[in-house]
């Protein structure tokens, strides 16, 4: 896979400016990381703090801000868009180096100094990587401080510590290091006490009763490098692991519908709009900009529309009632008795199904109820997820420039009924309609496709009922303070995603 164009201009300014820099730790799979597959993660000399800050914003990576159970002293994360690929770019980026159990990592060692001295080039991928020698024993070492006892239990179940993602890395180092210089290293850094048991390790093989040794003799030396003390160690990792637990309960189950953060970007989020006639492929880019952005940031993704999208439960059964109603016959739904032409006769009754009496206006005024209670449930929870700096994805957007059509109220003509309950319950239809035009999105995206490709896309729909689709669309107006970007959505759809990147990287 082709390296992303952003990281290779990163990693070219650094060498420019001159900053001291090493990819140093997972250099077995450092390639991934230049692809967008993993993350890449750098140590920097804290001395040329403002240079890497300068170089990271003039390739135009975002620093993320992460949530209680992912944040680390000395550690940053900034996310790139690779404009050609449409891929994201991460890099981790260490002004110290870092090690402990996992959530905490309690000790902060500086050993930069050290470790950018012997630096490598690698010519093939041009960046500087950290020397093997001193990599092999880190990795240890992490392995290492990693341990705590449930890991000692997991073992004795036949859960082995040191699997196969460790083994990978150990393995090509080895293959990569000078064991000899390793363990002059791990003197150096570790004592010698430790390094015995380093060499010890390197000899015999990996063995969790060996790492612990090894831990014990590490924890000795870098004793005073600790962030806390026992007792507070204790109460931090089990605080992060709690809060990582439920983080991944409400990605996986809740839907993120409790107010924690994983990781945002520092800009403090956005609520980013796509609309378009049927064909556009609203839903087909609004699902690849959230798998896209998912991967380093929160991101909500919201369906505001009527049709075939996420629903609530009521609105659920009664679409489930529609399909019944309209499978025996009862009513065709609008969108295929726009034009009756040869194709579409069949669909329609010479009994004329289109049902107009009191159970159709019941029908219809039950929807309108249930679509707007749900409309204002997912609009505030949208407004309060970008408001706690989430990226929200919203596919269609209430207004009411255009009753009873592309989203508007159903039953705006009922504002001027002498019936006072027809009128009040037309108003409080309204209330989501009137709350999404005075608390607008900060960036619409109109996806603008032609008559032609949207048939082409969508044959069920008619050609008329597009037309109209589509001109409702485009008169659609939008305040200031609101991005609108205009989006030629004739193009293939990796084409397309692209172009939507490019545009909504600017306010995230």
């Amino acid at each position: 896979m082709k390296h992303l164009k952003i990281l290779v201009q990163l990693f070219s300014r650094l060498e420019e400016n001159g900053v001291k820099y090493c990819h140093w730790k997972s250099n077995d799979h450092v390639e991934e990381g230049l692809c967008g597959i993993t993350d890449l993660d750098i140590l920097v000399d804290t001395s040329q703090y403002s240079k890497m800050q300068q170089a990271l914003a003039v390739c135009g990576f975002k620093r993320g801000v992460p949530g209680f159970s992912n944040s680390l002293p000395g550690v940053e994360g900034y996310i790139g868009l690779d404009f050609e690929s449409g891929r994201l770019a991460y890099v981790h980026l260490h002004y110290h180096i870092v090690l402990g159990r996992n959530r905490i990592k309690e000790f902060n060692l500086r050993w930069n100094e050290q470790i950018l001295q012997t630096r490598v080039f690698n010519k093939k991928l041009k960046l500087y990587t950290i020397d093997p020698d001193t990599e092999i024993m880190l990795l240890l070492a992490r392995a290492a401080t990693k341990i705590r006892t449930r890991d000692i239990i997991l073992q004795f179940a036949g859960k082995l510590y040191f699997d196969s993602s460790w083994e990978k890395q150990y393995k090509w180092l080895l293959d990569h290091a000078d064991k000899e210089k390793s363990i002059v290293f791990c003197k150096e850094f570790l004592g010698d006490k430790a390094s015995k048991v380093y060499a010890e390790i390197l000899k015999s093989g990996v063995s969790l009763k060996r790492l612990r040794v090894f831990k014990c003799r590490i924890l000795k030396k870098i004793a005073l490098n600790g962030m806390y003390g026992p007792v507070m160690a204790h109460l931090m990792m089990w605080g992060k692991e709690i809060f990582g637990a439920a983080s991944y309960v409400n990605r996986r189950f809740l839907g993120t519908k409790l107010p924690i953060i994983r990781k945002i970007s520092s800009s403090g989020g956005a609520m980013i709009v796509f609309i378009g006639s049927d064909g556009s492929g609203k839903s087909t880019q609004t699902r690849r900009l959230g798998e896209l952005l998912s991967w380093k940031l929160d991101v909500l993704h919201v369906y505001l529309g009527a049709g075939d999208g996420s629903s609530s439960l009521l609105r659920w059964g009664m679409k489930q009632a529609q399909i019944f109603l309209e499978k025996h016959g009862i009513f065709v739904p609008q969108t295929k008795i726009a034009s009756i032409d040869t194709k579409k006769k069949s669909l329609i009754s010479s009994k004329d199904p289109v049902k107009r009496g009191y159970f159709y206006w019941l029908a219809k005024t039950c929807w309108a109820i249930v679509l707007s209670y749900e409309k204002q449930s997912k609009l505030k929870r949208a407004w309060r997820a970008r408001n706690r700096g989430k990226v929200v994805i919203v596919d269609r957007y209430p207004q009411t420039a255009i009753e009873g059509f592309n989203d508007g109220p159903l039953l705006g003509k009922w504002l001027d009924s002498n019936n006072v309950i027809m009128k009040l319950i037309a108003k409080w239809e309204r209330i989501p309609y009137c709350m999404a035009n005075d608390n607008p999105p900060d960036m619409v995206i109109r996806l603008n496709v032609s008559l032609e490709t949207a048939l082409k896309r969508d044959p069920e729909m008619t050609s008329d009922f597009l037309k109209k689709r589509s001109l409702a669309v485009g008169s659609f107006v939008f305040p200031s303070s609101t991005q609108l970007v205009e989006i030629d959505a004739n193009s293939s759809v990796d084409n397309v995603f692209i172009e939507v990147c490019k545009k909504v990287w600017k306010v995230i």
